[in-house]
């Protein structure tokens, strides 16, 4: 991996260690539900509540981190999610994505994916064609290359 370093300070030398945030992607105005209330067998799915009454609603999931899972279909803003059931040896209703439209968002999923890697291997790419210098005579800037 190499970072590039935008500002100088002299305070930093060479071996020494960082903490650093790599973001690797950035979604706005998307749906998430935290990763303890996805369930998880042949079918992605969440417990919604609507009212009295709790299904196990089947989902489209994206990207994920240490705490979330986008969901690119089956929920709503406003929807109910439970992190746990009141009653967890009771059956609940299933409520299934429709296989046309299961088809055509995992398709999307897809195409979305195989851009994103071609966009990542492009940078990849150009980041080879540089000039790295591991720093500068005054401690700051350049370019650190973490192996």
């Amino acid at each position: 991996m190499i970072v590039q370093v935008n500002e100088t300070d002299s305070v930093m030398r060479p071996a020494m260690s960082t903490s650093n945030e790599i973001l690797t992607a950035l979604y706005d105005e998307v749906i998430s539900v935290p990763l303890e209330a996805m369930q998880a067998d042949t079918l992605s799915y969440v417990y919604v509540k609507n009212g009295n009454q709790i299904t196990a609603r089947e989902i489209i999931t994206g990207p994920a981190n240490n705490n979330a899972i986008m969901v690119k279909h089956g929920l709503e803003v406003g929807d109910q999610v439970l992190l746990t059931l009141p009653d967890p040896n009771k059956e609940y209703p299933v409520e299934p994505i429709h296989p046309d439209i299961k088809t055509k968002i995992e398709a999307e999923l897809a195409t979305d994916l195989a851009q994103r890697k071609a966009e990542a291997q492009k940078r990849a790419a150009s980041i080879k064609e540089m000039d790295i210098r591991t720093s500068d005579a005054s401690g700051g800037g350049g370019f650190i290359i973490i192996n």
